[in-house]
């Protein structure tokens, strides 16, 4: 992966408990469920579903992507921080 050091180690990040689920679903389902998987593969599905609403016409899609949007943003807040404050660590995949 992209380790470069103790403190920058994408490989420490993906494999964290934070790596998969946003570690939230581990607490509703087994840590081997299907819905447990990688935050990439939720990440292509979340763009699938932008990309699907953006095309659309209708307002209701339109505000779902404006939501879903909002969504994202606060996912991200919260993995940053974990990244920063729980794993002390930086992660930038390019």
């Amino acid at each position: 992966m992209c380790d470069l050091g103790e403190s920058v180690s994408c490989s420490k990040v993906f494999t964290s408990r934070w790596g998969r689920g946003f570690g939230l679903v581990q607490f509703f389902m087994a840590k081997d469920s299907l819905l447990n998987q990688p935050n990439s593969v939720l990440g292509l599905l979340f763009y699938t579903l932008q990309m699907g609403l953006g095309l659309s016409l209708s307002k209701e899609a339109a505000a779902l992507l404006v939501l879903s949007s909002w969504m994202s943003v606060a996912g991200s807040l919260y993995l940053a921080s974990i990244l920063a404050f729980v794993l002390g660590d930086f992660c930038m995949v390019i």
